[in-house]
């Protein structure tokens, strides 16, 4: 299981960590000189089902695309308070953050224990319960703890380790696709990468493309959970030692992927505003998008509404200054340009761009069905508006052939010329055709009697 770290500055992320698995995070210079992390930081504990993998994020708010770039969706959150500050901005931030990205569980550790007094720990817990309700970890265990003493540790590793145990593997068929967070190179092996595998599975000797430069390399080995491997799949953090490219092609940001995918500038998301943001969303705002590892620019485009009040839910277009590999049910972060804070996240619904008017009626209708849970429902809801352009469809469920050929024959429509028909849509289609067919022919008999 991996373990994202979140919480401000100065509360002890990577000291918890280091009492935990008794490695230092901080890697780089910089961060030992200054006693902060600025950069993602990786350490390991235990072994087979109870093996943890933490990733150490920095609680500066000046580095808060660094911490974007270290969740994913599928990990557990361990979000850090210290009881002498009890939640303060970027503990609120780090938390609207995880709850944006999809994480839907965690622990919380209230930390230097041993610097306040009971009615302090006290007043610290009840306001890190407060922050946490309606939140994703409402329901989190909070561990009181110190590094000093040793208190709460054991604990800590403990429900850490259950967590482990009773977490389930999500079950992914979908083409390999993992954002790298990144590269250095080894003696005697060459270049490798990090980061988490978000679609798929890899193997050993397997080829994939470097996105954007839709370059192919190959895997010549593979470490997963930080253990030697010979595959990797969806949720394990992995390095692949790759051939094929040099260290100076690699950087953060870009993805690893089985197929050669298509990536989009424009495409549609269902845009949550945080309820603490200051304004109202309107047409156009720019912003910063944040996405895994990847950080590009853009705007928002309103679909349906002028504007989008803080705390509401609405569906948008983004237009972004730099392609992003992107899939369907994917999770972004946005950031306002002007106030440097997070205003939002949304949901990926469409992959493809408008091809007309951005609001014109029967494009918000398939927006709206591709919002459905499932390609059965979605597809459902397609057929309503009319015939279904299936390629589009297939990749934006990235489905294979063959389980969009079991779609449409459990869905008992027919297939004309690359689109999806309903059966009673077609006969409409048709009837309509033959009245116009005999009208016309009606009409030119007319014309013909009166020469």
């Amino acid at each position: 299981m991996i373990i994202t770290l979140a919480g401000h500055v100065d509360h002890g992320k990577t000291s918890l960590v280091q009492a935990l698995t008794g490695v230092n995070t901080d890697r780089l210079t910089e961060e030992k000189r200054r006693g902060l992390t600025i950069d993602l930081g990786f350490a390991y504990l235990g072994q087979g089902a109870e093996r943890l993998g933490f990733v150490d994020v920095p609680g500066h708010h000046r580095f808060i695309h660094n911490m974007v770039a270290g969740v994913s969706a599928d990990q557990h959150a361990l979000l850090v308070i210290a009881a002498d500050d009890g939640p303060m901005p970027q503990s609120l931030e780090h938390l609207q953050i995880l709850d944006l990205i999809g994480i839907r569980e965690g622990t919380v550790a209230l930390t230097k224990c041993d610097r306040v007094t009971d009615e302090q720990r006290a007043d610290a817990r009840a306001r890190t319960e407060a922050l946490l309700a309606n939140s994703c970890l409402a329901k989190a265990q909070i561990i009181e703890t110190s590094i000093t003493s040793g208190e709460g540790l054991e604990a800590l590793r403990n429900r850490l380790s259950e967590a482990a145990v009773g977490k389930t593997a999500r079950s992914d068929s979908g083409a390999f696709r993992m954002p790298i967070d990144r590269s250095f190179t080894i003696s005697g092996a060459g270049v490798v990468v990090t980061g988490t595998v978000h679609n798929g599975a890899v193997q050993v000797d397997d080829t994939l493309r470097l996105f954007p430069e839709d370059r192919e390399v190959r895997v010549k080995s593979i470490r997963a959970q930080d253990e030697s491997a010979e595959s990797a799949s969806v949720g394990e953090r992995v390095a692949l030692n790759l051939a094929g490219v040099e260290q100076n092609d690699v950087r953060r940001g870009q993805w690893l992927t089985g197929t050669v995918d298509e990536a989009s500038n424009e495409f549609s998301v269902s845009l949550k505003v945080l309820d603490d943001y200051p304004r109202s969303i309107r047409h156009w705002l720019p912003v910063h998008v944040y996405f895994a590892t990847s950080h590009t620019t853009g705007h928002v485009a309103l679909l349906s509404a002028e504007r989008v009040a803080p705390g509401e839910e609405a569906l948008v277009e983004l237009v972004t200054s730099d392609k992003l590999l992107l899939r369907r049910g994917d999770r972004l972060v946005l950031r306002d340009q002007g106030l440097d804070r997070t205003l939002g996240g949304g949901r990926v619904v469409s992959v493809q761009p408008a091809s007309g008017r951005r609001r014109a009626d029967d494009r918000l209708a398939r927006l709206s069905a591709d919002r459905a849970e499932d390609p059965a429902s979605s597809l459902a809801a397609h057929l309503d508006v009319g015939a279904v352009e299936l390629d589009p469809f297939r990749r934006n469920w990235d489905l294979t052939d063959a389980s969009l050929s079991e779609l449409l024959a459990a869905s008992g429509c027919r297939e004309v010329a690359g689109h999806a028909i309903r059966n009673s849509t077609w006969q409409a289609w048709k009837q309509a055709l033959q009245q116009d067919i005999e009208h016309r022919h009606q009409e030119d008999s007319a014309l013909q009697g009166l020469t």
